[in-house]
């Protein structure tokens, strides 16, 4: 990553026939290699696990990105729905196609991208525990954090008891999961296969 050219404004950008005109922070992500070339545009919520676990990926695999932060509002998001009509972040357009959902996008930026790199690098039962493990942080972990212990941490109109009854709750069942993940990967030394990846 060779830093970027950050900037909130109000910005055009088409996509394929569409025109999108949104209040967004944007930010331009470039390899020296890759700047003559449009790069994928990656459409993520600041305050969101999975949309992190995307851009750090994109980061990591050094695949020239344009980064979308939007905030929570739902006004800036529906500037997305001419392309993206459920509105779901993390989003990525590459080209004419669009992909929404993280273990959607991470799978398509393994395989176009990235050869599989950090995600099992090709060998076919380290991808399917790959992503297994992907699935698990994505769908019952994040809902656990995410769900039952931050939202309600930072909703005012949440009873405090119902608050603390949430979150009491929630620490204990990713206690639990995490404890199931610590048996499974006991006598593994790395986290999937025999090798650093």
């Amino acid at each position: 990553m060779n830093g970027g050219n950050r900037s909130y404004r109000i910005s055009r950008m088409s996509l394929g026939t569409q025109t999108i005109l949104a209040a967004r922070e944007k930010t331009s992500y470039f390899s020296s290699t890759a700047e003559e070339s449009k790069p994928l545009e990656l459409y993520i919520l600041k305050s969101d696990s999975n949309s992190r676990i995307v851009w750090l990926y994109v980061v990591a695999n050094k695949i020239p990105f344009e980064l979308y932060n939007f905030d929570r509002k739902i006004s800036d998001l529906r500037c997305m729905e001419s392309f993206n009509p459920t509105l779901t972040l993390p989003c990525i357009v590459d080209g004419s196609k669009i992909i929404f959902g993280t273990e959607a996008i991470l799978n398509y930026l393994a395989e176009k991208y990235a050869s599989f790199r950090l995600l099992g690098d090709g060998d076919p039962d380290i991808k399917a525990e790959c992503n297994g493990f992907i699935s698990l942080a994505v769908s019952v972990i994040y809902r656990i954090v995410q769900k039952e212990y931050v939202e309600p941490q930072l909703d005012d109109k949440c009873d405090i008891y119902l608050r603390k009854h949430l979150t009491n709750r929630a620490k204990i069942e990713v206690e639990h999961r995490l404890n199931q993940l610590e048996k499974l990967l006991r006598a593994n030394n790395f986290l999937m296969g025999n090798k650093g990846l």
